[in-house]
């Protein structure tokens, strides 16, 4: 063979071929294979270490290289590693300290409750945890190399030492504690500071069980955020203060953002973004915005506007109080002349409690309340969950798909338990045609929904002349609430004309419960069962079917479409 031709490869190396395995194990969690394969000899050791310590969600294995001479197990049953420094002169860190620079991850959680609602055994003890703050050299975090810690303790007897678990690396911080001393907030909040300048994500809750925070506390929080130019996300917190907000508002490069407010609050808020410090400069890099408000009101839409990002991709509003639809309608208005209009492509609108006059409740009128949204093209995901009847859906959902067609998940609820054909503009089957047609990428579907009357062939032959492609059932699902139903057959029929890649539906209604054979099969709940079980067998045969498959192995939409099912003779 003519070696100036021939094709020469060359081999892997032995740390090279030691990585892939370890690699691979390490990817699928496999840490018994890995301490196994750490045994066999040095390259695998060396390969395998940092992935054997890189999580921990337990102090003993470290707490076990510190000297046996310098420690004993005390009977505790409430603690799962009784640990206890009973000599502390022969403390000894260095093996400690050799596999505490792997650990880049630390979970603390609480003692967890019991089937009984009674407190399991915790990791450690709390006066364990106070030794190891003592004796610890100064200045020594126990893991120095670490990049996430996720704190939570609820017994305020058991406290958080920032100088065990904030090293300098420090970039994801979930902390969730309580202080018996209120007078203690402000000197630990400052300490988490001091520790956490190049911190990348925050959720933090230290509080008083009893106490709200004082204004001293929030001024501590407010410099705490001014030093964490990095930071990208802060979630978890009820009524911040003005100050922390403005300095929220001033972060580089704050992306995402999780923010509870009082009625009084959101108001001196509003005032700040239009006239404050930081008007004309609020929120510039914001990306995902979690919003939980008692009203849907001017104050909160002001505040919304503000924002300057123009990259806002996610708006999710948790509200107490339903705005009345020609009042959320204004609202939604006001957002629509907003910065992040093209950026736009997560709605999500949750209310707790209904619209009421004089103690009546008054439906949301969706076909009106929406309208102004349809000025932001590229939504995906839109989400509206309500506790009052939801009106005019049927012609909002026409609007939605005419608007949309980049959906990918579409979420219109109400979490009343009445029959749905009492609601005006209910969506009927024939309706899901449009979805079919305009939404190419639509995934999830929830809604209400009245099955009582099928489309026939002729029908659906007319409003979908082309066989459907729609993915929906790919990777998402479909749920029905309240839907009234007369024939199973039929609706299971035309779903699966309609979304041929469906498998199941999830039927959510006033009846809950259902066992085949012994249930009421006249419920609605036993015939969307019904449904769901033909949808479940047409798709079994389908996989039976292997002249149908695509090259990946899943049915293809025009296998499905061609594929003889269940009552076929009715089409």
């Amino acid at each position: 063979m003519d070696p100036s031709t021939c094709a020469t490869h060359r081999g892997l190396l032995i740390s090279e071929i030691t990585g892939n395995i370890v690699g691979w194990l390490r990817a699928t969690g496999r840490k018994k294979y890995l301490a196994s394969l750490a045994r066999t000899c040095k390259a695998f050791q060396e390969e395998s270490t940092p992935a054997l310590w890189e999580h921990l969600d337990s102090l003993s294995p470290l707490l076990q290289l510190l000297p046996p001479d310098a420690w004993s197990l005390l009977p505790d049953e409430n603690v799962k590693f009784p640990f206890t420094i009973t000599h502390p002169q022969n403390l000894d860190w260095t093996r400690f300290d050799h596999y505490a620079e792997y650990v880049r991850h630390f979970e603390w959680r609480g003692p967890q409750r019991t089937r009984w609602d009674i407190p399991g055994p915790r990791d450690i003890s709390s006066k364990a945890l106070s030794a190891l703050a003592t004796y610890r050299p100064t200045g020594q975090p126990l893991m120095p190399k670490l990049h996430t810690l996720f704190w939570e303790e609820h017994d305020p007897e058991l406290a958080f030492h920032p100088n065990l678990f904030l090293p300098p690396t420090i970039l994801r911080l979930q902390l969730f504690s309580e202080v018996l001393n209120p007078s203690k907030v402000t000197p630990l909040l400052a300490e988490v500071g001091a520790a956490c300048g190049n911190l990348t994500h925050l959720r933090m809750s230290v509080y008083d069980g009893k106490m709200p925070w004082t204004d001293a506390d929030y001024d501590a929080f407010a410099r705490i955020l001014r030093g964490m130019p990095k930071l990208e996300a802060l979630e978890g917190y009820s009524d911040l203060s003005v100050s922390c907000v403005e300095a929220l508002a001033a972060l580089p490069k704050l992306a995402t953002l999780e923010l509870h407010t009082e009625d009084m609050n959101m108001d001196a808020l509003a005032t700040s973004a239009v006239s404050g410090a930081r008007a004309g400069q609020w929120f510039n890099a914001l990306r995902c915005l979690r919003l939980g408000a008692l009203y849907m009101d001017g104050n909160t839409t002001t505040f919304l506007a503000a924002i300057r990002s123009q990259g806002l991709q996610e708006l999710k509003f948790l509200i107490e109080y339903e705005p009345e639809t020609h009042a959320l309608k204004k609202r939604l208005r006001t957002l629509a002349r907003s910065p992040y209009r093209h950026s736009l492509n997560i709605f999500d609108f949750f209310t707790t409690s209904p619209f009421q006059v004089d103690g009546a409740e008054v439906p949301l009128d969706l076909e009106h309340a929406l309208q102004p949204l349809y000025a932001f093209p590229h939504i995906r995901l839109l989400t509206i969950r309500s506790r009052s009847f939801l009106a005019g859906a049927s012609r909002a959902l026409h609007d939605i798909a005419n608007a949309w067609p980049e959906l990918e998940s579409l979420v219109l609820a109400s979490y009343k338990k009445d029959p749905v054909e009492a609601v005006a503009g209910c969506i009927t089957l024939e309706d899901l045609v449009q979805l079919t047609r305009r939404c190419p990428r639509l995934r999830d579907l929830q809604l209400h929904l009245n099955a009582e009357v099928v489309p026939d062939a002729t029908t659906l032959a007319r409003l979908m002349p082309e066989p459907s492609q729609s993915p929906l059932g790919l990777g998402g699902c479909m749920v029905v609430h309240n839907a009234p139903i007369v024939d199973p057959g039929q609706v299971a029929d035309f779903l699966a004309r309609l979304f041929p890649a469906l498998e199941s539906v999830i039927y959510m209604g006033a009846d809950l419960y259902y066992e085949d054979g012994k249930s009421d099969p006249s419920t609605f709940l036993a015939k969307w069962w019904r449904v769901k079980r033909l949808l479940g067998e047409k798709n079994k045969a389908l996989k039976k079917a292997a002249s149908g498959s695509s090259s990946s192995g899943r049915p293809s939409t025009a296998a499905v479409l061609q594929t003889p099912y269940l009552r076929a003779s009715s089409w």
